[in-house]
């Protein structure tokens, strides 16, 4: 049996832009960021050509006749595929990033907790039980408010809500 590996290691976790998913979707996002500069850049020779240009005919292999003046499929699908590569990165990185803000916050918290009962049991501290629940009252009001102000500006900046949900699954559960 090989000394560097015992049964109960545990591989080295990968790095977030190691992950396959993540990967696909910086692929997705360039191929909708080049789709989109595609479409840009040939907008104005598409308008410039009587008739569409070249590829004015469309994909049924019966049907010669030409797609409605300035509508293209590559005009809405690079946005489109843009938007969801980006959203599903989005949705990973908050979640991610929240993971790991929880995993401290956690730790923080019962430090502070198990040094404030230490404290208390021993005389050292007497702590002012009224102002400590007005202030987690009001902390917890400012927190709810808040919570509504991120979600209006999530759902209004990550239009592509699926994609950012199952990034948000997938950052969360790797963070």
């Amino acid at each position: 049996m090989d000394s560097d590996t015992s049964p109960s290691q545990c591989p080295p976790r990968r790095k977030p832009w190691q992950l396959l998913s993540v990967r696909i979707a910086i692929a997705v996002t360039l191929l909708g960021a080049g789709m989109w500069a595609y479409a840009l850049a040939t907008a104005s020779r598409q308008a410039a050509v009587p008739g569409g240009g070249a590829g004015a005919t469309s994909l049924t292999p019966g049907d010669r006749s030409a797609p409605p003046e300035g509508e293209r499929t590559v005009d809405s699908a690079g946005p489109a595929t843009l938007k969801v590569g980006l959203s599903f990165l989005g949705g990973f990185t908050i979640a991610y990033l929240m993971r790991k803000f929880l995993r401290w916050s956690l730790l923080i918290v019962a430090v502070i907790v198990g040094v404030t009962y230490v404290l208390r049991k021993t005389g050292v501290v007497e702590l002012p039980w009224d102002q400590i629940k007005g202030g987690v009252e009001s902390g917890a009001s400012w927190l709810e408010s808040q919570a509504g102000s991120v979600k209006t500006l999530l759902t209004g900046s990550l239009p592509s809500a699926a994609a950012a949900l199952v990034g948000a699954v997938i950052g969360f559960l790797r963070g």
